[in-house]
């Protein structure tokens, strides 16, 4: 929930207020919580956005802004399991495991919720994925089929906080299944509210994966998944957090040596200071504007999504927003 900046300086001295109470913005600045927050509750009170329509526009913009930095393999487009797919599993089908077999030729597969690692791996390696997807996962089975070359599968781990974030994430998570990505979820904490038990349940509905827990072996993601979508901690919560229930979830993906795509601000980060101790992601897609920590973030690409704020939000606040070429809703800085 951020925008674009356009040069490097910050704040000097106090700021006056504006009429919500929050501080005039240089054009060069990034935004605080208390100003994300004020550009949140007016599109929410004053131009009658809903809770549910925000949380959809930046789910998918971020679905698409994972689609940019990790793109879908050309043998992988169309149906999970197209022509070459199955070609390759049939030449290589008497390798298979017993176990691998019986789900390889079963429901899962028919139903397209393959999951392909890396050619070459060891079997007993392949079989651990295999099992530890299968336990973490209830009701559902998923084939590893030995002959697929290195993650032509589009595979995504989104992990989900219970708050706002995570709810984003499983709208990500939706999205990246409608481009033909290979999304599975982590939600360990489900929040109460109606809301985003209606976003788990269109996830389950379009059959995407939830894992029952995450693995601490960080080797299996790896070589599970092409990335992983941070969707646990944003900007409205408190540093605190990171150190709390999350804080075996931020261990782990500490860890990961795939890709690790952040939404609006680094799980463990602060919004405005930032953290030395958070995670560090490839790929940070802002939300609306980009948040004071951003300009900590050394990863590979920034993206913004705020093309959908109104220009009378955008002047008042001056957002000073990117150009956005063509239909695009988010945009590389």
């Amino acid at each position: 929930m951020a925008a674009a900046r356009s040069g490097g300086g910050g704040r000097t001295g106090t700021p006056p207020l504006n009429g919500t109470g929050v501080g005039e913005r240089s054009g060069d600045a990034d935004l605080g919580k208390a100003e994300a927050e004020a550009i949140e509750k007016e599109l929410l009170e004053d131009y009658r956005f809903g809770r549910q329509q925000l949380i959809e526009i930046w789910g998918h913009a971020c679905a698409v802004a994972v689609t940019k930095r990790i793109p879908r393999s050309p043998e992988a487009a169309g149906d999970a399991f197209g022509a070459a797919a199955k070609g390759r599993a049939r030449a290589g089908r008497a390798r298979l495991c017993p176990e691998q077999q019986r789900l390889r030729t079963g429901p899962a597969a028919s139903r397209g919720s393959g999951v392909w690692i890396e050619a070459g791996a060891k079997l007993g390696e392949q079989e651990k994925i295999c099992q530890w997807i299968n336990r973490t996962s209830p009701g559902r089975l998923l084939a590893f089929p030995l002959p697929s070359l290195p993650r032509k599968q589009p595979t995504v781990l989104v992990v989900c906080g219970p708050a706002q974030n995570g709810a984003i994430g499983l709208v990500c998570a939706r999205h990246l299944r409608i481009f033909d990505y290979e999304p599975t979820i982590f939600y360990p904490k489900r929040s109460p509210d109606p809301l985003y038990r209606d976003f788990t349940t269109q996830c389950e509905k379009m059959d995407i994966p939830f894992l029952s827990y995450l693995p601490t072996e960080v080797q299996l993601i790896n070589d599970a998944y092409n990335a992983v979508v941070d969707a646990v901690l944003g900007a409205e919560a408190e540093l605190g957090e990171g150190r709390g229930p999350c804080a075996g979830i931020l261990a782990t993906l500490k860890h990961v040596r795939i890709p690790i795509v952040s939404l609006d601000v680094p799980s463990g980060w602060d919004v405005e200071a930032g953290s030395s101790s958070g995670i560090s992601p490839d790929v940070l897609v802002s939300l609306m504007a980009p948040k004071q920590c951003a300009r900590r973030f050394l990863g590979r690409q920034h993206f913004v999504a705020g093309r959908f704020v109104p220009y009378d939000v955008q002047k008042k606040f001056e957002l000073n927003p990117p150009e956005y070429p063509g239909t695009e809703c988010v945009v590389p800085l």
